[in-house]
């Protein structure tokens, strides 16, 4: 009885805010929207048409889901408006104008995360930040990823998969003549191009390391070790792939490595997953914390 009495006690102080806080929580977001519509339209495109962006149509329905998960704990925090979010509630707006008017989209996208976090410390206050931060700094995932930055970090991570598939088939004595990114074997050429480089496995396996790490009730410093390890065990993943292009062309010529290259990526994402779930068991993460 005690226990329904507390249950009863607990709905009755959840926050329901009067009609006047709604008012501005309405004008607030239909102000926001308009003021990102132009950059969440750009980004759409940038989503369905990079496939360096493709994991940011994503970001938003995950995000989602953790709000869904956390409504609870969101009805109960009691809200009170803090002026520091002013400030960085400016940061975000000032960005967004400067990177607009120079055409830096990145920025513009990534002006998003201060600005929301700015309007949940000054409308809501600090305990509500507190459990919003992680869902509103997840969003930056989404932000597409311009080729000024995709080429500088891709290639480190080409050039480490290429020289170590070679020097695993070179060790199994398959004839071959390393050029570059590709080797020649006596009946076909396989070329470790930018975009079998392993980095798209990369980005998209840390981008969900990350969500999966905050499922669970675990240290922080485990949390960013699994973030981490995202990152070796793609570029493992890869390095397997590689290595298996060249032995079906080795094996069965040119049309052995188209065989291979359809089913290969299925087979890399799934080693890819299978090595983080494992990490993910090792360091703790057993019960997910929204599903007591």
């Amino acid at each position: 009885m005690s226990s329904v009495m507390s249950r009863v006690e607990d709905s009755a102080t959840q926050y329901r805010p009067s009609w006047h806080r709604r008012a501005v929580l309405v004008l607030t977001g239909v102000a926001l929207a308009a003021l990102y519509a132009p950059m969440s339209i750009e980004m759409m495109h940038k989503w369905l048409s990079d496939e360096y962006s493709a994991h940011g149509l994503f970001i938003p329905f995950m995000v989602g889901l953790l709000l869904w998960w956390k409504r609870s704990e969101i009805a109960d925090t009691p809200r009170s408006c803090c002026a520091w979010g002013l400030a960085l509630l400016g940061t975000g707006l000032l960005i967004q104008i400067i990177a607009w008017h120079e055409r830096m989209p990145i920025f513009v996208a990534m002006s998003l995360v201060p600005t929301l976090l700015g309007l949940t410390l000054t409308l809501a206050g600090p305990r509500l930040l507190r459990l919003l931060w992680f869902p509103i700094v997840f969003l930056v995932f989404a932000t597409p990823l311009p080729r000024w930055v995709v080429q500088p970090l891709s290639l480190p991570i080409q050039t480490a998969s290429a020289r170590a598939a070679f020097g695993i088939v070179r060790f199994l004595g398959f004839p071959m003549i390393e050029q570059g990114f590709s080797v020649a074997l006596p009946n076909v050429t396989v070329e470790v191009a930018e975009s079998c480089s392993g980095f798209k496995k990369s980005i998209s396996l840390m981008v969900f390391a990350a969500y999966y790490a905050s499922l669970y009730a675990i240290p922080w410093w485990r949390q960013g070790l699994l973030v981490l390890l995202a990152a070796p065990f793609a570029l493992f993943a890869n390095i397997v792939r590689v290595v298996g292009l060249i032995l079906a062309g080795a094996w069965g010529g040119s049309r052995g490595v188209h065989l291979f290259h359809d089913v290969s990526e299925l087979i890399v994402l799934g080693l890819c997953f299978a090595l983080l779930l494992g990490a993910g068991r090792l360091l703790g993460c057993r019960k997910i914390r929204y599903f007591d």
